[in-house]
């Protein structure tokens, strides 16, 4: 289930949280403020998604660098007094939104933030699209899932049937259950569900490449000629 978006400041200054309140507000994003580095790794849940507003220094990249190894989706913005290159150079490597040197203007600071929201918003929403169809591909019994790897190689009914020795009937049969299962009508969204859940190479690794027939290699080879 998606969580809601939220930003997480890790400030203990006053004056900076009460000023950001006021910000978010205006987009209607809720505030955490947290004072220290733990507080934010207690807090967070799988799923957790939205904002990280930090100090760019040693620590807090060093607290980016964790975030990025839990199960959430959340984007970073880093303020900056002074512009320390190896600092920013590493924050971006870690995949920050941007840095931005203080003092900015709020509507910069609401954009990057809007930004970096939206970014971790997305990004969760392709997570929990590629969990769920792992999941329906999980109800697939044995046999389905060889059907099913045949179908996204690009195999008609009849050369399933031909490949796996199988009545035609047979084929079919498993085709409409594969469907029903992963509630889906066309081969062309079977397709789209194994590159949604980044199983695609994983599930045509091991079909068999088809034979040429010789008709088929003598017009091949005429045409390379």
């Amino acid at each position: 289930m998606t969580n809601v978006p939220s930003l997480y400041l890790v400030d203990d200054e006053m004056p900076v949280i009460d000023s950001l309140q006021r910000l978010v507000e205006s987009i209607s994003l809720p505030l955490v403020s947290i004072q220290r580095n733990e507080q934010l790794l207690g807090l967070l849940q799988p799923g957790s998604c939205g904002c990280l507003l930090l100090k760019l220094n040693a620590e807090h990249i060093g607290l980016l660098r964790h975030v990025r190894t839990l199960p959430v989706s959340i984007e970073a913005v880093f303020l900056t007094d002074v512009a320390d290159v190896s600092l920013v150079v590493q924050a971006m490597h870690l995949g920050a939104t941007t840095v931005l040197k203080k003092p900015c203007r709020s509507e910069e600071l609401l954009a990057a933030i809007r930004t970096a929201v939206g970014a971790a918003y997305s990004r969760q929403q392709k997570q929990e699209q590629c969990d769920a169809g792992r999941r329906k591909l999980k109800n697939l019994t044995k046999e389905e899932s060889h059907v099913m790897r045949l179908m996204i190689a690009g195999r008609t009914n009849q050369e399933i049937a031909d490949q796996i020795q199988l009545s035609l009937r047979t084929v079919q049969f498993r085709r409409s259950s594969i469907f029903r299962k992963l509630k889906i009508s066309t081969k062309s969204r079977l397709f789209d569900l194994a590159v949604t859940t980044g199983l695609l190479g994983e599930l045509v690794a091991d079909v068999p490449l088809m034979p040429v027939h010789s008709g088929e290699e003598a017009a091949s080879t005429r045409g390379s000629d």
